[in-house]
């Protein structure tokens, strides 16, 4: 790779990162002397010139008033070690909005003796973002975008730990294997991913997870009296056999039931005592529910 193609590659890295790179003069007014077509673009601006224009060509009037002073002294403590920090602070945009972004600068000297800065910077936002949604996706089921085995018993184990009085309910698919062996894993997938939604929809204040493979654990805050849990578990009957296997055969399950009758010891004991309704309704012949 020769370093046209390696200057090539180096500005098209920086279109594609959450922020951008400028440069601007060291002395006197800080005048900018280049700005990536990723920055000005994040910053609502056409071009660099337009950019330009609005902040009167200096980095001064780049930065928020209340943010300068503090950055301008994190400089002039670092220059001489030729490396700046991070560094935190808010930009204005072309809307006139303000944005966090973080930077990292280096010093540089000309032949003449003069010296400017190189600075990378990354859109704090953007990064917050993504962490969020890293987040997010480490709690979630990759099939049905449930909260996952972790994730739903951390939930039901903080609201139990805050007093939330509640339901928790165990719920298994009758017979699953049989409908993968019968009808082939898409199918099997199919009918997870019905179930998920029929139940977000149905239940959009409750917890939802997939427990595992084709067993699903749900709290709902509140619900105490055995007769609601008796009416939450003939609507999760009724959900389940409106959906169709293969287009023709409703789909059954056991549902289990622990109320919490003054509040649960621990997520423990409401899981355990439901997945033992939940086995005792299959005992009883599936496609049903029991209370425990």
């Amino acid at each position: 790779m020769n370093e046209k193609e390696e200057l090539n590659m180096l500005r098209d890295m920086l279109e594609h990162m959450p922020g951008g790179a400028f440069t601007y003069e060291a002395e006197g007014d800080q005048r900018f002397i280049y700005v990536s077509p990723s920055l000005y673009k994040l910053l609502g601006y056409e071009d660099e010139e337009s950019f330009l224009k609005s902040v009167n060509y200096s980095f001064i009037n780049f930065v928020h008033p209340d943010d300068y002073e503090k950055i301008q002294q994190e400089i002039d403590e670092q220059i001489s070690e030729s490396d700046i920090d991070f560094c935190e602070y808010r930009v204005k945009k072309a809307d006139g909005t303000y944005i966090w972004m973080l930077d990292r600068g280096k010093i540089m000297r000309r032949p003449d003796g003069s010296r400017f800065f190189y600075v990378v910077v990354l859109d704090e936002n953007a990064i917050m973002h993504k962490r969020l949604e890293t987040a997010k996706k480490a709690k979630q089921d990759s099939l049905t975008g449930l909260l996952n085995h972790q994730a739903i018993v951390m939930e039901i184990n903080a609201l139990i730990q805050d007093h939330c009085e509640g339901v928790c309910m165990m719920l298994d698919i009758d017979d699953f294997k049989r409908i993968n062996d019968n009808y082939g894993h898409i199918e099997g997938d199919r009918v997870i991913v019905t179930l998920s939604k029929a139940l977000l929809a149905e239940f959009p204040d409750a917890l939802v997870g997939r427990f595992g493979g084709d067993e699903f654990l749900l709290y709902f805050v509140g619900a105490k009296e055995e007769d609601h849990a008796e009416e939450l578990g003939k609507k999760v009957v009724k959900i389940m056999n409106k959906i169709k296997i293969n287009g023709s055969i409703p789909l059954c399950g056991s549902i289990g039931i622990s109320l919490s009758r003054g509040g649960f010891f621990s997520v423990d004991e409401a899981v355990r005592k439901a997945d033992e309704a939940m086995y005792s309704a299959k005992k009883s012949g599936k496609n049903q529910f029991a209370i425990k």
